[in-house]
């Protein structure tokens, strides 16, 4: 049976197991573990590689990163995650904090209305999508009105009798009511925001600006 590949002796045993230790990050810690493994257990790279739930072309990558400049160059960034990030996650989570009262004041309303503010800290143009997935990272969702009243009785709405007094049904004597021409329009709250336009909270993506379209035909002119 074919020995467990060579690892050069950057670090005694005790030096290595203090050096496994002291891993930064859960992947440093893999790597790590990966070369400890092999040093003080006799494993070879297949075992390891399913031990740890990685590659076998994985392991045998981190060894010849140990074996030819030594233990620090298991410490860099591996290969996922965004390297090539416009902004920090500190960066961004600054840049939302500016606009943290203009959403709790009903301005924010859609990814649409931040996409200049973060133009302008970026000092070039982004798409949509791109202020979508910000807010996405920092928990940023849409926040939209409860469809019902929570303490509402939907067996009572039921037997409710539309003709009695209070109801909705018109009288059949009464002449029908004219109709309005064919329009689009927003309500507007107590506040000053639009009720039927989403206001932003805090968690997942965004949506367009949703209105409430009314749209009816003329009733006919009366001859004259």
């Amino acid at each position: 049976m074919r020995p467990p590949p060579a690892i050069e002796p950057w670090l005694a045993r005790r030096a290595m197991s203090a050096w496994v230790d002291r891993a930064p990050d859960k992947a440093s810690y893999r790597r790590r573990l990966a070369i400890w493994l092999i040093v003080s257990e006799r494993l070879h790279v297949p075992d390891v590689a399913r031990m740890l739930q990685v590659s076998t072309p994985a392991v045998w990558k981190w060894i010849q990163q140990y074996n030819a400049t030594g233990p620090t160059s298991l410490d860099g960034p591996g290969r996922g995650g965004r390297h090539r990030a416009y902004l920090t996650p500190a960066q961004e989570a600054a840049l939302l904090r500016r606009c943290e009262r203009r959403a709790a004041r009903g301005e924010v309303l859609t990814a649409a209305h931040l996409l200049d503010v973060v133009q302008e800290a970026l000092g070039h143009g982004v798409s949509l999508s791109y202020v979508r997935r910000l807010l996405a990272r920092h928990d940023w969702r849409r926040v939209m009105p409860r469809p019902r009243h929570a303490q509402a009785d939907l067996a009572a709405q039921v037997t409710f009798p539309k003709g009695s007094r209070g109801g909705f049904a018109a009288s059949s004597t009464s002449s029908p009511p004219a109709r309005a021409r064919g329009c689009c329009f927003r309500t507007r709250g107590a506040s000053g925001a639009s009720a039927t336009s989403v206001a932003v909270g805090r968690r997942r993506a965004f949506g367009r600006r949703s209105h409430i379209s009314a749209c009816a035909s003329t009733s006919p002119r009366s001859s004259r």
